[in-house]
């Protein structure tokens, strides 16, 4: 399992990062075992990698605690691109995917934490669930709707971006994060690859529209799209 913690830092988390930061630390000590790596990513109108890869909680929780003073200087993902303010939600996630796991095998996962509100990145919504999709990379988004002084302005994408990767929106509030990350934590350890061939082969990389369905009722079946 190769995860990545993407943690807001805009203005919109003012207030909330204690919470964000302490949940995030109690998260990583349960899911993580030997054989898993996860990193830390900290964005708002920049892009810093708080931690690399390594399976060591300790160290991850650290770089979580400490990102309100290392943030800065920490090193970017992703090109130099002068964002006036804002969040680059679309950003961070492509950035994070394409240039951490894009080549990694086994199962791998994004979690951002932060309100959704995309407003400064260089690309789109479409661009991003391509690569997320391309890399295999499913995509989790813990949305605390920002702080309580925030008017909200601008377009949340957590859903669009989530749901395309076969991940999941949680609109946790205020509240706290715990309930969220445990059922994140019981999907990626209960996910199932399923494989088929196709009777209409396609060109290659062609992206493929799929639906599967339970025969069971009562059941509900969340998977990409393709």
């Amino acid at each position: 399992l190769a995860l990545a913690l993407l943690i807001g830092r805009s203005g919109s988390q003012e207030g909330l990062e204690g919470q964000n930061f302490e949940t995030a630390v109690a998260f990583l000590r349960g899911i993580l075992r030997p054989q898993d790596q996860a990193l830390v990513v900290g964005f708002g109108n920049r892009i810093k990698l708080l931690h690399d890869f390594t399976n060591t909680a300790h160290d991850l929780e650290l770089a979580i605690l400490g990102a309100s003073w290392n943030y800065g200087k920490s090193p970017g993902i992703g090109p130099s691109v002068n964002r006036e303010g804002g969040t680059a939600v679309n950003d961070a996630v492509y950035w994070t995917t394409k240039e951490k796991f894009e080549v990694l095998p086994g199962r791998k996962a994004l979690i951002m934490i932060g309100d959704g509100e995309e407003n400064s990145s260089r690309l789109r919504v479409a661009e991003v669930t391509q690569e997320l999709q391309r890399a295999d990379v499913l995509l989790y988004g813990l949305n605390n709707g920002g702080g309580p002084q925030e008017h909200k302005r601008h377009p949340n994408v957590l859903p669009y971006l989530c749901d395309d990767s076969g991940g999941h929106e949680f609109r946790v509030g205020s509240g706290p994060l715990k309930d969220a990350f445990d059922q994140i934590e019981a999907e990626l350890r209960g996910l199932y690859s399923i494989g088929y061939v196709s009777s209409h082969p396609g060109q290659p990389g062609q992206f493929r529209k799929i639906e599967i369905k339970a025969r069971l009722q009562g059941l509900t079946v969340r998977n990409r799209p393709g």
